[in-house]
Parts: C-alpha cells; structure tokens; sequence
C-alpha cells in the first residue's frame, strides 16, 4: 500500500506522486548504496553475523585475523591506509571474511571525508548482526559514542564487546578510565576486552564471545 501525494498544479490538473516513488528518487552516495546491498546480502545469509566495526586504524582487521587463526577467507588487507576504504568508490560484491560457521564484516572505518558519520548512522545495517566487535583505541571520541549508541538500540547487549586495542599501550589508569566512560555513556555496562595483537593479550577472552 502506498500513498499519493499532490506536488504540483499545472492548467488546473494536480500532479501526484507516491512516497514510495519519492523515496526510490532518493540519491545515494556509493558508500551509502554499499550498506543498503550489504543489508540484503545480510538477508540471504543463514550463518552466524559478526561486525567488526571501529574507526580508521583502530586495529580492525588485525583482529579479525588473530581471532580467526590466520585462517579467515579472504585475508583481511592490514593498514591504516587500507581500511576497506574502497566502500566509498568502488561498488562492493563480495563484503564477507568467511570462517567455520560465521560471516565476518571488516567495515570500513568510519568519522572521515569518504566515510562520514551519519551514512551510518542512517544506512549502516546494524540490526543485521548476531554479534558486534567494536573496536576502540584509545579513549571514546563523540563519534564513537554515537556508533556505540546505535549499536546499542539494535543490538542486544549480550552480543556486543568492546575491544581495546593495542593495550600494550594502555596504562592502568587509562583503562580504568576508558571502562568509566563506557559505563557513563550507556549507564550500564558492556563487556570490555583489552586486546593486543604483539602480546596476544585477550585473544582467547573474543573468541570465547564468538564460540570459536
């Protein structure tokens, strides 16, 4: 069922068009029509749907492949400067890292010129995943904040864990801060995993989350 709107008079005859057609002429950015293919290609899939999302250099991908042995397919590409940021200028037909039984999404990072905040936000099929790796290094931005909180209405919060990154890196104090800001930010708390790829620091604690 669909609605006809009036949007014009001309010699006296009233010109209609649908919402439905109003929102087909809608224009996309390439990023934006990536996420909306990748929601329907969420959609075909029966097997278990894990995100990985962070900011750009936040230590994604390395993730993704520690927690998979090596052995996720495709490799994910490691480096700041590859982090998957063809979604914004390439039309994407393969975005999944298979692995045993799950289907992983090394998402592109976001809060930057070709991947701004509000595409995803908007178009970012958050509701499609049975678990979330939010990947943070450092202390929370606004951005993240804003992700997390997205997250957070679409996603049980059993199914989602932070991970902190590079936490070779991470005094004491810096944690426990980091843990405070979360539990401000959500009042409550969400799982927190300190992780770091040299040391291997909380591998075993993600891939306990992920039944691997």
């Amino acid at each position: 069922m669909y609605w006809l709107i009036p949007v014009g008079i001309v010699a006296g005859v009233t010109w209609l068009m649908s919402t439905e057609d109003e929102v087909e002429s809608k224009t996309y950015s390439l990023l934006e029509k990536n996420f909306r293919k990748l929601k329907n290609k969420l959609e075909e899939e029966d097997k278990i749907k894990v995100l990985v999302i962070g900011q750009p250099g936040a230590g994604k991908s390395s993730l993704l492949k520690y927690v998979t042995n090596n052995k996720c397919r495709p490799i994910p590409v490691i480096g700041q400067k590859t982090d998957a940021t063809h979604w914004h200028d390439t039309e994407i037909n393969n975005f999944f890292h298979l692995y045993s039984d799950k289907i992983f999404i090394d998402s592109p990072g976001y809060d930057t010129k070709n991947h701004p905040i509000e595409s995803y936000i908007e178009y970012f099929p958050f509701s499609s995943f049975s678990k979330v790796i939010f990947v943070l290094r450092g202390k929370i931005h606004d951005s993240d904040k804003r992700i997390l909180k997205k997250i957070r209405d679409e996603v049980e919060l059993k199914s989602i864990v932070i991970v902190h990154s590079f936490s070779e890196d991470s005094s004491s104090e810096m944690r426990k801060e980091i843990k405070e800001d979360i539990e401000k930010v959500f009042n409550t708390n969400i799982r927190l995993i300190f992780v770091s790829s040299r040391t291997k620091e909380g591998i075993n604690e993600v891939q306990s989350f992920l039944s691997i």
